[in-house]
């Protein structure tokens, strides 16, 4: 049980039972952690020691975004990722020229 399950079911504050834990720390052991609900810190479940160690904290998520990596400035040179392929110079499209209009007087 997490400490704010605890809280609930005695009828005390979450930081009471915080206390409590922090007092007797080699009568609880921690043994697993409850994923945050909305993104916020992990919660320790504890349970008696009885000798037991710790379950290991589960990785915490990078501060980039999900599925996005940094792009490697040098990965063309190391050969990783291909050279881009465009036309050489830059690219006009006028918004008034119309591909209609290029059709008729062909």
């Amino acid at each position: 049980m997490t400490s704010r399950e605890i809280g609930e079911r005695l009828g005390i504050q979450y930081r009471a039972v915080e206390n409590i834990r922090q007092t007797y720390r080699t009568e609880f052991r921690i043994a697993g952690w409850e994923p945050p609900p909305n993104g916020g810190k992990w919660a320790p479940k504890l349970a008696p020691a009885n000798g037991l160690l710790d379950a290991p904290k589960p990785f915490a998520r990078k501060k980039t975004k999900i599925g996005r990596k940094m792009a490697n400035p040098f990965a063309i040179a190391a050969g990783v990722s291909p050279v881009p392929t465009a036309p050489k110079g830059r690219v006009y499209i006028h918004l008034t020229d119309s591909p209609e209009e290029e059709m008729e007087a062909a």
